[in-house]
């Protein structure tokens, strides 16, 4: 979790963001489904052929992938957020399956 979503989180009184701030591991890759995002976005950017070449042809292929990413997948990862954050209580903030 970034330094700037943590006081979002805060302000919107969400019981995920309630929940978040409660374990005091803040900072926990565990609690950032934007690096499965990436991950995802590394894998597809991957499979291309040919690969991206420069940085022009890199900025491309991410906004093509990202254009078809599917919502659906980003509502997953929203939703898996409870298991995260029990897993990530019941590990006391460090390393979860996750």
């Amino acid at each position: 979790m970034t330094q700037s979503t943590l006081p979002m989180l805060q302000r919107t009184g969400s019981k995920i963001g309630r929940s978040l701030c409660s374990l005091g591991h803040h900072y926990s890759p565990d609690m950032n489904i934007i690096e499965y995002v990436w991950d995802q976005l590394n894998h597809l950017i991957h499979a291309w052929d040919p690969l991206p070449h420069n940085r022009d042809e890199m900025w491309k292929a991410l906004q093509e992938e990202w254009n078809n990413f599917l919502k659906e997948a980003l509502d997953k990862l929203y939703k898996s957020m409870p298991h995260h954050i029990a897993a990530l209580k019941e590990a006391q903030g460090y390393h979860t399956k996750y």
